[in-house]
């Protein structure tokens, strides 16, 4: 039977209210390399799905417990054993963590994960990297494989990359207080059956954030444990409650700091600089693509009144419209449209070298284009 979060017992719960959300979110590493053994992975959902419950609690304090709790299993499900132990298969590993997991046994699984510390992880072996890019391309992500091959290394764990990184992405309240919304938000609940599409085919390989979990985690519990007969059967599940009640806003103010931030990484680039690379919550992300998806038709009358002028909603066109201010949002095959015009762009205005050279001391270095103007109203700026 499925248990609320003050279902489980006591000493679990100590367990988890002892430990802080910056610790229950400091997640480096997974056991799972590859695809879940398909013996495996009807449990394993399972025990996914009982950690979202209590999500949808009109009660703070429960909503937190179960963010808690689902954070914690991410560790202790997912976690690398430590090292030293009797090598078993994986099945036999996720098989026997779902089982002390429902039986209450946390504390034997906290024991058991090795723990990672906040520094910087030594730089790689070629094992690893080999051995990385094998299990992607047994997936069938021969593209990731082959960046898991010419992946930049990591930057030392140091002050000065802490304040580079500072430098880099400054505090966001330097630039004011967000703007008001054109208008207030829909209060209907988001689509069953959308909300469905998307966490049972979210794309393959992307990484976790903070918690640990992935988007492969979601769509394993929405393959085994979502009822897809109809709408009514799509809402009564766990899943499809946790993903309505963020929709909701119902994130405990405790654990929103993780939600709407992400796990922040620094890669050093051959000339020596720092690339910092932010990776958000899957859960976030995935809410977010049901909740755009399911506008996606107001989106583009908001983007691009011009070219959807007639639809229900659309603002009255300008006098001289333009065909699109942008192709990014709610616009079919935008980025087809784009080649195809740049296309069209430099085969009208080839590129020629200046007979006189701009003695601007930093030039463009690819000035294949400044400025060019379509005859039908395209403009494309330094591509």
């Amino acid at each position: 039977a499925t248990r609320r979060p003050g279902e489980w017992p006591q000493a679990c719960l100590d367990l988890v209210n002892g430990l802080s959300p910056e610790i229950l979110a400091r997640f480096r590493n997974s056991a799972l390399r590859g695809r879940v053994p398909p013996s495996a992975a009807s449990l394993l959902a399972a025990t996914y799905s009982s950690t979202l419950v209590g999500f949808d609690s009109p009660l703070e304090c429960e909503r937190e417990l179960a963010w808690r709790i689902h954070f914690f299993a991410a560790r202790v499900l997912k976690g690398p054993p430590r090292r030293g132990g009797r090598q078993v298969t994986m099945h036999a590993l996720l098989t026997r963590r779902c089982e002390w997991f429902q039986e209450g046994r946390w504390q034997e699984l906290w024991e058991e994960v090795r723990y990672r510390r906040r520094d910087a992880p030594p730089p790689r072996s070629d094992e690893s990297i080999a051995n990385q890019a094998i299990d992607l391309a047994r997936e069938g992500l021969y593209s990731k494989a082959a960046q898991a091959v010419e992946q930049l290394p990591s930057a030392p764990s140091t002050q000065a990359t802490h304040i580079e990184l500072q430098r880099l992405n400054p505090d966001g309240s330097l630039s004011g207080p967000m703007p008001d919304l054109p208008r207030a938000l829909p209060q209907n609940p988001i689509d069953p059956y959308l909300f469905y599409r998307c966490f049972l085919s979210p794309p393959r390989g992307s990484a976790h954030g903070p918690s640990g979990w992935r988007m492969e985690d979601y769509a394993l519990i929405a393959k085994h444990e979502v009822i897809a007969d109809d709408g009514d059967a799509i809402a009564s599940s766990t899943l499809y409650k946790a993903a309505n009640a963020i929709y909701e806003g119902k994130v405990p103010k405790a654990f929103q700091p993780f939600w709407a931030g992400g796990r922040l990484i620094a890669l050093v680039k051959p000339n020596g600089k720092l690339r910092p690379i932010v990776i958000g919550e899957a859960l976030r992300r995935l809410v977010g693509s049901v909740v755009i998806k399911g506008h996606k038709s107001e989106a583009a009358v908001y983007f691009a009144p011009a070219r959807n002028q007639g639809a229900e909603g659309a603002p009255r066109a300008p006098a001289q419209p333009v065909e699109a201010a942008q192709l990014g949002v709610g616009t079919e095959g935008g980025l087809e449209e784009i080649v195809h015009t740049v296309t069209i762009a430099l085969q009208t205005h080839p590129f020629a070298p200046d007979p006189n050279p701009n003695p601007n001391p930093n030039p463009n270095p690819n000035p294949h284009i400044d400025l060019v103007a379509h005859s039908e109203g395209w403009v494309c700026v330094s591509l």
